[in-house]
């Protein structure tokens, strides 16, 4: 039981952590495009 938490708890942080860096690139990606349509 314990390690079933433990692995599903990874996997959320795992999936923030991609999550985030996605957001990331999107900003950079839309701020860039934003830049060059100006």
């Amino acid at each position: 039981m314990q390690m079933a938490l433990y692995i599903q708890f990874n996997l959320k942080k795992g999936f923030y952590k991609v999550y985030s860096l996605i957001v990331c690139i999107l900003k950079i990606f839309y701020s860039g495009q934003l830049l060059l349509f100006q």
